[in-house]
């Protein structure tokens, strides 16, 4: 007859134990290295076809300067922006 609190029967648990201590070990070394990671954004373009030949016109009148144009000119073209991280 089994007394209550009486030890009926032990399992080892230290192939377990082993086993878990391995797994946390390669968790951690996974967890610590860095991978690469790269994200690609393309924004279309802010001005069109028509703001870009009226800049144009204002450039060639005068009325805007050489930089004002490349600027607006830059913002007529989608702009494709990559960020890496880790690595």
């Amino acid at each position: 007859q089994v007394q209550q609190g009486q030890t009926v029967a032990t399992v080892d648990t230290s192939a377990l134990q082993q086993q878990l201590a391995s797994l946390q070990g390669q968790l951690a070394q996974a967890q610590s290295q860095s991978y690469a990671t790269a994200v690609t954004t393309t924004t279309a373009a802010s001005i069109d076809s028509t703001q870009l030949e009226q800049a144009q016109r204002m450039r060639e009148a005068g009325i805007i300067t050489q930089k004002e144009y490349d600027r607006i000119l830059e913002r007529s073209q989608p702009q494709t922006t990559t960020v890496t991280t880790g690595g």
